[in-house]
């Protein structure tokens, strides 16, 4: 697997996982009793045991990490659009056990494109995710019924027969 392929999926995991825990369905409930920032703190919190370094900054709607890497530092800005809900039937992610939410977006900008990604549950209660990219007039977009990663894989296969 490219480099490149594999850095945009673990960056989209990281876009569509963020909520962990607890309920994005109360009207009443601020960003700092949100599962994102609850994930944000745990993430701080685990950074000393982990070989990369993380910087979270949360300034909701935006969220900044910094990931050092050796000498290298790579910077991310979330911006998170709608927190969305969890579903009577609320799914996990297939290898960390994270809840997904319904109607989830968040945009990021990975080398240049801003990207908005999206998880919706269709009326079969099959969750699908989107990555959209492009201005209005030109805008492009993936979907996947499998995962955030086929999601990004199949982003990765049309930009590079964009470019080629």
């Amino acid at each position: 697997m490219p480099p490149s392929l594999k850095k945009l999926q673990q960056v989209t995991r990281s876009v569509c996982y963020l909520p962990t825990q607890g309920s994005l369905n109360s009207p009443n409930s601020s960003f700092s009793d949100s599962p994102v920032h609850h994930l944000l703190q745990e993430i701080k919190q685990q950074n000393n045991t982990k070989a990369k370094f993380l910087e979270v900054i949360d300034d909701y709607p935006n969220i900044y990490i910094t990931r050092f890497e050796g000498n290298r530092k790579k910077k991310y800005l979330y911006k998170i659009f709608r927190l969305g809900h969890y579903p009577q039937n609320v799914k996990q992610t297939q290898r960390s056990y994270h809840l997904i939410p319904n109607g989830y977006i968040v945009g990021v900008k990975i080398r240049g494109t801003d990207l908005i990604a999206e998880t919706r549950y269709d009326v079969s209660d099959k969750i699908v995710y989107t990555i959209t990219w492009g201005s209005k007039e030109k805008e492009k977009s993936v979907t996947s019924d499998k995962s955030a990663s086929n999601a990004a894989t199949l982003f990765l296969q049309v930009r590079i027969n964009l470019i080629n």
